[in-house]
C-alpha cells in the first residue's frame, strides 16, 4: 500500500507540473468519478482521491446479450432489465458482441462515505434509501440510452419513508450533488401476495361463528404479517432516463438546522484534507475539502441534535493522517481537528460508526 501511495503522489506531482500554465483540466479517475474544471493547485486531490478509491465498495460486473433482453440482479437485490435495442454508443459505433454492465449498491452510511457519495441536493440535506451506480459499455465503447428510451429497474426497498428519484453529478472537486426529486418510488401492488396473506386485522381475533374458520392465534398472525412484508423488498419497476449515479432519497427538511465548523490544528501541515460528516441516526453523509489556505471550513444545514462522526483524511510525506470525532450537533458547533498518522489497514475502520 505504501508503495502504491508513493506512486499516486508522484503521479499527482507530475500532473501539477505538466499543467502549470493551464487554469482548468479534466481528470477521470474511473468510470464512477470524473473531476472537471479542477484548478492545478488541487493536484493533491488527485493523489488523495486515488488512494481513497481502494476503500470503495467493489464494483459488481455483469454481461448481457445484444440479441435478447437480459435481466440481472445485484447482490443487494437491484433488478436491471437490459434491452440492447434501447442502447447506443456515445461514439456512434455499432455495439460489440455483448454488453458489459457495472453496478454499485450503496445502502449504508459507511458505504456512502467510502464512495464519497454525499447525500445533498443544491445544499439541502437528503436522507438516502440507497445510492446506485449503473454503467454500460460494449466493445470498449461507452453506452447511453437512445432518445426517448428508458432502462427498466427495480430498486431495493430499504425504508418505509416516501422516496423520490435523484440523479447524481460530481463537481470540480468530485463532490456529489443530486438533482431531481420529481419522480417518486411506488410500492409493488398486493396482487402478487397470496389471498391468505392479505386478510385484514379485523378478521383476526373475531370470535363470531361466521369468521371462526379464519381466526388464528397471535403467533400465526405475526407470521402472516412477516411473510407479507417480504413482498415489499423491491419497489415497483420504474424507467431510468440516464445511466450513472441514481439515488432513492427524501429531503431531510430545514427545521432547526445549524453549521458545524471544522477547525484544523495549525500545527498540522497537511495541504489537502477530505472531510466527512457521517450521521448515525439518519442515512446521510456530507463531504467537504480543506486546504491550508482556509484553516477553517463548515458543513451547513445540519439538524440540531443529530449524532454524527466527523472524519478527516489527508496525506503527508507519503503517509496517511486522519482524525475521527464523534459529536452531537449543537448550535454552531466548532470541532477542533488534530490529525495523526494512521496505519493503512486502519483507514477503512474510520467510516464505521460502532
Amino acid at each position: 500500500m505504501k508503495n502504491t501511495l508513493l506512486i499516486f503522489l508522484a503521479a499527482a506531482a507530475c500532473f501539477g507540473c505538466n499543467n502549470t500554465t493551464t487554469t482548468t483540466t479534466t481528470t477521470t479517475f474511473d468510470s464512477t468519478t470524473t473531476i472537471v474544471n479542477a484548478p492545478d493547485s488541487r493536484h493533491e486531490l488527485f493523489a488523495l482521491d486515488s488512494v481513497l478509491k481502494q476503500y470503495e465498495t467493489p464494483m459488481q460486473r455483469f454481461k448481457a446479450s445484444i440479441v435478447t433482453p437480459t435481466k440481472i440482479t445485484g447482490a443487494k437485490g437491484t433488478v436491471i432489465n437490459v434491452n440492447a435495442a434501447d442502447l447506443e454508443t456515445v461514439s456512434g459505433k455499432p455495439l460489440g458482441n455483448h454488453i458489459d454492465i457495472e453496478l454499485k449498491e450503496l445502502t449504508t452510511t459507511e458505504e456512502l462515505a467510502r464512495d464519497r457519495a454525499a447525500t445533498v441536493s443544491d445544499g439541502k440535506l437528503l436522507v438516502s434509501g440507497g445510492a446506485y451506480y449503473i454503467n454500460m459499455m460494449s466493445g470498449g465503447e461507452q453506452l447511453r440510452l437512445k432518445a426517448g428510451k428508458t432502462l427498466a429497474v427495480q430498486f431495493p426497498k430499504n425504508t418505509t419513508e416516501e422516496m423520490s428519484l435523484f440523479y447524481g453529478q460530481r463537481d470540480s472537486l468530485g463532490q456529489m450533488n443530486w438533482k431531481g426529486g420529481e419522480q417518486g418510488f411506488t410500492e409493488i401492488g398486493t396482487a402478487s401476495v397470496p389471498v391468505e396473506r392479505v386478510r385484514s386485522d379485523a378478521d383476526y381475533g373475531r370470535e363470531t361463528e361466521e369468521t371462526a374458520e379464519i381466526a388464528v392465534n397471535e403467533t400465526e398472525r405475526k407470521e402472516y404479517k412477516k411473510k407479507g412484508a417480504l413482498t415489499s423488498k423491491l419497489y415497483d419497476q420504474m424507467g431510468i432516463e440516464n445511466l450513472g449515479w441514481i439515488n432513492c432519497d427524501r429531503f431531510r427538511g430545514n427545521d432547526n438546522v445549524t453549521a458545524v465548523i471544522v477547525a484544523i490544528d495549525k500545527a498540522d501541515s497537511v495541504k489537502f484534507i477530505s472531510a466527512y460528516l457521517v450521521f448515525k441516526d439518519i442515512n446521510s453523509v456530507l463531504q467537504s475539502y480543506y486546504e491550508t489556505s482556509t484553516q477553517e471550513f463548515a458543513f451547513r444545514g445540519i439538524p440540531v441534535g443529530a449524532k454524527a462522526a466527523l472524519i478527516a483524511i489527508g496525506i503527508k510525506n507519503g503517509k496517511m493522517f486522519t482524525s475521527k470525532s464523534k459529536i452531537v450537533i449543537t448550535e454552531n458547533r466548532k470541532v477542533p481537528v488534530k490529525l495523526k498518522e494512521t496505519p493503512d489497514n486502519e483507514v477503512v475502520n474510520l467510516f464505521k460508526l460502532n
